[in-house]
């Protein structure tokens, strides 16, 4: 699983603080612990044209046991891009408009799996959405 936390730096700027990145410590989202630190892992994020390097911590909840991936929210999980290059390319899928993924610098057929992805998970991510409306 993973955890998604705010983070103010751009991925040229986490990339460069290496491990010193100040991730916040969560509570286990099953039984409301702090989570300890547990390591950490290299990942690729990409803003075209540039590919950095960054440390993705861990955290697991020293009551039950559970891991969790501490992502910043720039990043998404599985994807390489970083999240508003998905979500421009997205919404120019969405206006069928092909002249503009030359602007997002997204190669066709990475735009065509994102599409892909998104249409599967069209009906999850709206019920997601739906809950949050009606919760605020």
């Amino acid at each position: 699983m993973a955890i998604l936390w705010i983070c103010r730096l751009s991925p040229k700027e986490y990339a460069l603080a290496g491990r010193h990145v100040e991730v916040p410590r969560p509570d286990c989202s099953g039984c409301g612990v702090p989570m300890t630190f547990e390591g950490s892992y290299p990942r690729s994020v990409r803003v075209f044209p540039e590919v950095w390097r960054i440390q993705i911590r861990r955290a697991v909840c020293p009551r039950c046991g559970v891991g969790h991936a501490l992502l910043p929210d720039f990043v998404t999980a599985k994807r390489l891009d970083h999240v508003e290059v998905i979500g421009a390319a997205l919404a120019v899928a969405a206006t069928n408009i092909t002249a503009g993924l030359a602007a997002c610098g997204v190669p066709a057929a990475t735009q065509r799996s994102w599409c892909r992805r998104f249409a599967g998970r069209a009906e999850e991510l709206g019920a997601g959405f739906v809950a949050l409306a009606t919760t605020y």
